[in-house]
């Protein structure tokens, strides 16, 4: 059976001497939780006084009784477990906490759907009285399965409840999720993405299922806090870095004195993946690795003369821009469109990434890389975040949350 938590009213209850009902008010910590009714209690302050069994002398035969409005009802929080549908709930006059079915009685209805249920106190032996209490049975909670961030984005994802009609996402910088500085969000989705948030900053997140009870809203206990990041993003030495990986697009560009030559863990990978290619008889080359600022200038340049500045900006990247001049990028067997399809670009698509490569301008993803399809441009990330970028099937503009684009 699926599990439920209850909320009640934790305020004491003054109740009338006679037999009367009143309804109670839950209001929310933090805004965790949210129900609130009408409260037709009476208020008043009755004190402990000549009708109470601290009033009756020692050697009197009468038997004094103490009425219900002089004792405070209490009830607490508990989590419904498939088997306790009942909150726990006290009684006590002046402190002294009073026995059930000694000194007074619980009757409850039977329901254990989300909502508005009661139970009702009746006092016996010595005291008098009773009162019907509201109490509400919560919406189940939600559980965080996935994070994910980018450089100003965090998405959480959580499992699905069943019988909820939403979710509501409280997230602050603050670990304790104070009021002053906690936001909320709402959604019907297992997934939210918190938007626009600073770089490099720390959030902690929970998430609380809702279920509207007739005119109530029931909010159930928020999950577990979970701790969220935005990517790192850092300059070094006029080179840009996003948890620690180097980037170099059209919005990203590299010193005009970066880089000496293709790196080694680049050329060893591509080595490696050419032999064990060679056994499926796939034969692969680098026709282009390492670009120099220098020569990058005159590669664009020669784009422009043949095509024009608007087919050369999709085709080769201007000075300063290009993956090349980082060491980490290579071409492979040839630059022709005539590539693809071709049993050596299969080959690259389908294991490339096994060898910490991939391919950088995949098809159908121009407007976000800023280049048209390339299957011979591969990209070293090395094998691990090769694998996190392919498993995503997003680009590297993607999977981190920035542009390309020139300004």
């Amino acid at each position: 059976m699926k599990k439920f938590t209850f909320l009640f009213i934790t305020a004491a209850l003054i109740l009338s001497l006679c037999s009367c009902s009143g309804s109670s008010a839950i209001q929310t910590d933090g805004g965790n939780k949210g129900i609130t009714s009408t409260d037709n209690t009476d208020n008043s302050d009755t004190s402990l006084t000549k009708g109470s069994k601290e009033s009756i002398n020692d050697t009197s035969d009468e038997i004094s009784t103490v009425s219900i409005d002089e004792c405070d009802i209490n009830t607490n929080d508990i989590v419904y477990d498939g088997e306790n549908s009942k909150p726990p709930l006290t009684v006590s006059l002046s402190g002294k906490q009073l026995v059930e079915n000694t000194d007074y009685t619980l009757s409850y209805d039977d329901e254990t759907s989300i909502g508005k249920h009661h139970l009702t106190v009746t006092m016996k032996g010595s005291y008098s009285g009773s009162e019907t209490v509201d109490y509400y049975i919560l919406p189940p909670a939600a559980e965080i399965t996935d994070v994910s961030s980018k450089v100003s984005d965090i998405t959480i994802s959580w499992n699905e409840v069943p019988n909820v009609d939403g979710y509501i996402i409280r997230y602050s910088e603050d670990k304790s999720l104070p009021d002053s500085s906690t936001k909320t969000a709402e959604t019907k989705e297992t997934s939210f993405t918190l938007e626009d948030l600073p770089e490099n900053s720390t959030y902690y997140v929970t998430v609380s299922t809702t279920k509207n009870a007739g005119n109530e809203k029931l909010v159930s206990e928020p999950s577990e806090v979970i701790e969220a990041a935005t990517k790192k993003i850092e300059v070094i030495d006029g080179v840009t870095y996003i948890d620690g990986v180097l980037i170099a697009n059209k919005t990203y560009s590299l010193p005009e004195s970066y880089g000496d030559g293709l790196r080694e863990e680049t050329l060893d990978a591509f080595n490696t993946m050419a032999a064990d290619a060679l056994n499926d008889g796939i034969s692969l080359w680098i026709v282009s690795g390492f670009r120099s600022y220098e020569t990058q200038t005159y590669t664009y340049q020669s784009f422009v003369y043949d095509r024009g500045v608007e087919e050369a900006d999709r085709a080769s990247a201007r000075p300063g821009h290009s993956e090349h001049q980082s060491g980490l990028a290579i071409d492979v067997n040839t630059t022709s469109s005539e590539f693809e399809g071709t049993p050596e670009a299969i080959w690259l698509e389908e294991h490339c990434v096994d060898y910490g490569f991939i391919i950088r301008y995949p098809s159908g993803k121009e407007e976000i890389t800023g280049y048209k399809y390339e299957p011979w441009h591969l990209r070293y990330l090395g094998k691990e975040k090769a694998a996190e970028i392919a498993a995503s099937g997003l680009t590297i503009e993607e999977y981190y949350g920035i542009t390309s684009r020139y300004s």
